[in-house]
């Protein structure tokens, strides 16, 4: 064979492997279950691990996918934070509101109990008064039949 033919087939291999790693590239960097390592990488093309590492392309990819996914770890990170954060904002925020709500409940029940009391006074008063004036009521009737009786003794006597 001439050395034109070992070339073309070297450079069909060399395409070959190159779509290859590319597919296994775009594979890692699509599945997060799947290592960034050359290993991985020579796995899923069926390279040679020495292949993939003599070549600088597979290894500059897998450096921008495990920047890639670093970044992505700090972004969930800083979501998840940010969220606990609004929980956190948000329990305060209750916390605040249930305090409010329990200090307006023991002003109320507080007010209720002392209303209650000046009720059952203002009842209790209102009875004594009643009591009072039908006391006062019966000694007025009293008086003014003894007064009866003594205005009718007088005339008895002026007559």
């Amino acid at each position: 064979m001439s050395t034109q033919a070992y070339d073309e087939k070297n450079q069909l291999d060399y395409d070959e492997y190159t779509r290859r790693l590319n597919n296994a590239l775009d594979e890692i960097s699509k599945n997060t279950k799947l290592k960034a390592t050359i290993s991985e990488v020579a796995r899923l093309s069926g390279v040679g691990r020495n292949t993939v590492a003599d070549r600088e392309f597979p290894k500059e990819r897998l450096k921008e996918i495990k920047d890639q996914r670093k970044r992505k770890t700090l972004d969930d990170k800083k979501q998840k934070r940010t969220e606990l954060e609004i929980i956190t904002e948000e329990r305060d925020k209750i916390a605040t509101e249930v305090v409010l709500w329990f200090s307006k409940y023991s002003i109320a029940k507080r007010d209720s109990d002392s209303y209650e009391i000046q009720l059952k006074r203002a009842l209790e008063s209102g009875e004594f008064y009643k009591r009072e004036f039908d006391r006062q009521k019966n000694l007025i009737n009293a008086l003014e039949a003894k007064n009866e009786q003594l205005n009718e003794l007088i005339r008895d006597l002026n007559k």
